[in-house]
């Protein structure tokens, strides 16, 4: 069944996103949580962070630097340096 269920997803085109999403969470949420400086070292703050706020970067399935906000970025060899090419209509 799950073969069947692949393929036929497989055949169909993907619809671009759309709509609302709605994220239900089992935690009281602190307010340090809105700000990814604030965040703490745990994962639970990131489903409130990761919800909010789009990186430059970050680690996805893709690779550890799957590009979001920028969509190119080059590192100096000393790794002291990055630069960061932004999306169309990216700001600060």
């Amino acid at each position: 069944m799950a073969s069947g269920l692949m393929a036929a997803l497989s055949d169909s085109a993907v619809a671009a996103p759309s709509g609302t999403m709605t994220i239900a969470m089992h935690v009281s949420l602190a307010p340090a949580w809105f700000d990814p400086g604030e965040t703490g070292g745990y994962v639970t703050a990131y489903m409130v962070t990761y919800g909010l706020h789009d990186a430059l970067v970050k680690a996805m399935p893709e690779g550890l630097e799957v590009p979001c906000l920028a969509t190119a970025h080059n590192a100096s060899s000393d790794g002291l340096t990055h630069e960061f090419i932004l999306r169309d209509g990216a700001r600060a």
